[in-house]
């Protein structure tokens, strides 16, 4: 299954846009494996690519969460300090179609 996914919000402090395509493998043991690949856009013309992968599962009335691990590619600017660290993820999926999509830097 491949699936395409668009969110904004704020990442250290600066309005973004990420638009990420996933590849979805089910496991024998329920949920999915994934992989994507994804372009976090900021207001000011900046762009950082991220590649990252997770497992999901499926909750009741259709949701979803996935949980997994990011790493972001800059040419410089006010993202650059992530180059160097993996961002940890979760996502919550509802059943009309919100997505919630948080991630950290792993210390």
């Amino acid at each position: 299954m491949e699936k395409t996914m668009e969110s904004k919000g704020k990442v250290l402090g600066n309005d973004v846009t990420f638009i990420a395509t996933f590849k979805a493998k089910e496991r024998e043991q329920g949920g999915f494996y994934s992989e994507g690949n994804g372009i976090l856009m900021l207001k000011n013309g900046e762009k950082a690519v991220l590649h990252g992968s997770g497992i999901s599962t499926a909750h009741k009335g259709q949701t979803m969460s996935m949980r997994g691990i990011r790493y972001l590619q800059t040419r410089g600017g006010s993202l650059s300090r992530l180059n160097n660290v993996a961002l940890v993820f979760e996502i919550e999926a509802g059943a009309d179609g919100t997505i919630t999509d948080k991630f950290w830097e792993w210390k």
